[in-house]
């Protein structure tokens, strides 16, 4: 693994991605498979109820860290922390298609998504980017997932998780930020 950080483009959308270092992956899993049933809705056909909420750890503080230093050393800006949840995707399980904007207040909506990766099984799933030439018409970019590895992108790609087909679970940390 290298300090490098990559940049791809995705029609008119970019994204960064690469890898973190000195993160306690084991220690992350744990406190994510332990919080398993703290969903952010009990609705069940509601895309939060997909998401787990976490504490703040020493961990978290970590990849919030790094992120931040990443952002501000392509964009030249800070950011704010907006939220920051875990998905564990157990046997079959996969994520709706969505975005991150917050459409009851754009002004508040954050400005970047976050991915980290803290366990990635083989066969476990990928991330879907998707983009819209025109309405009638999606096209696909698909990011393989590895442990230890992030990427960053617009909270208003559409995006999705692929099914897991491994026995077991796919563990990773999503953090909004803001541009302030």
């Amino acid at each position: 693994m290298t300090d490098e950080v990559y940049e791809q483009i995705f029609h008119i959308d970019s994204f960064l991605w690469g890898y973190l270092k000195d993160i306690d992956n084991d220690k992350l899993k744990k406190i994510c498979i332990k919080n398993y049933e703290k969903r952010l809705s009990e609705i069940e056909t509601e895309g939060r109820n997909e998401d787990i909420i976490i504490p703040k750890t020493k961990e978290i503080n970590s990849l919030i860290l790094q992120f931040k230093k990443i952002i501000k050393d392509k964009f030249n800006k800070d950011v704010k922390v907006c939220e920051f949840w875990t998905q564990v995707h157990k046997h079959n399980e996969s994520t709706l298609l969505h975005n991150h904007l917050n459409i009851d207040s754009l002004k508040e909506s954050a400005d970047l998504a976050c991915v980290y990766y803290v366990s990635v099984p083989e066969k476990s799933g990928k991330l879907v980017l998707e983009h819209y030439p025109h309405r009638f018409k999606a096209e696909h970019w698909i990011f393989p997932p590895e442990t230890g590895k992030y990427i960053i992108f617009s909270s208003g790609i559409d995006h999705r998780v692929s099914k897991n087909n491994s026995f077991e679970p796919r563990v990773s940390i999503a953090i909004n930020f803001k541009f302030i």
